[in-house]
């Protein structure tokens, strides 16, 4: 399956090692089991598997990561747990660690220019040096992860404001994040106080925005 387009065969397919069939007669298709490694358009290194028959009759495997996790999207992040190759796309259920953020869910939508999940909660720990980051805490919350700019921006699910800078402040809005920078739009709440912007540029200790009200 190419998933509506969304996998070019020539970039995302399974490369089966040589097999041979003795006969057909007595074929059981639970018995299948086709090794070789799928080649994923750039989200993995090459995965060595084998094909079997999955809960969608379609050709498939769970694959279960080393227990250090692996490299995905050539190293922007590390993923830890299972992916699942079947007629439902390429998914992921586990940990995916971006750069100080470390974001769970039982499943990850993995695509060769994008990734998406509804994560447990977002935390993300304070950076500091010559890209600063304040600490932030949030809630149940949609990401998605846009793989030519590797930026990730997340949206609270339950309306849920995320706290920043040890819940000095909170952010009712959207948080964008990537190796370069942290920007929010939306609202800035700090007790009775609130700003509005569509571009908040968040540091460790202080926050500008282009425009507010």
């Amino acid at each position: 399956t190419t998933c509506n387009g969304v996998y070019a065969r020539d970039r995302f397919y399974f490369l089966l090692d040589p097999f041979s069939v003795d006969s057909l007669r007595g074929f059981i298709p639970e018995n299948i089991l086709l090794k070789g490694k799928l080649v994923s358009a750039g989200i993995f290194e090459d995965i060595k598997e084998s094909l079997t028959v999955m809960p969608d009759l379609s050709l498939g495997f769970v694959h279960y990561m080393p227990e250090g996790g692996q490299p995905i999207y050539s190293g922007k992040g590390r993923f830890y747990n299972t992916v699942t190759l079947s007629n439902d796309c390429f998914r992921g259920n586990g940990k995916l660690d971006y750069i100080t953020a470390e974001l769970k869910s039982a499943d990850f939508m993995l695509y060769p220019d994008s990734a998406f999940a509804i994560v447990d909660r977002v935390l993300i720990e304070a950076q500091v040096g010559e890209t600063e980051y304040p600490d932030v805490e949030g809630s149940t919350s949609s990401m998605l992860w846009d793989i030519a700019s590797n930026t990730m921006s997340f949206n609270t699910i339950g309306g849920e404001p995320y706290k920043l800078y040890n819940n000095l402040l909170q952010l009712d809005g959207e948080l964008r994040y990537s190796p370069e920078k942290m920007s929010a739009g939306g609202t800035l709440i700090n007790g009775q106080g609130k700003i509005t912007s569509g571009d908040f540029m968040l540091k460790q200790k202080v926050f500008t925005a282009d425009s507010c009200s």
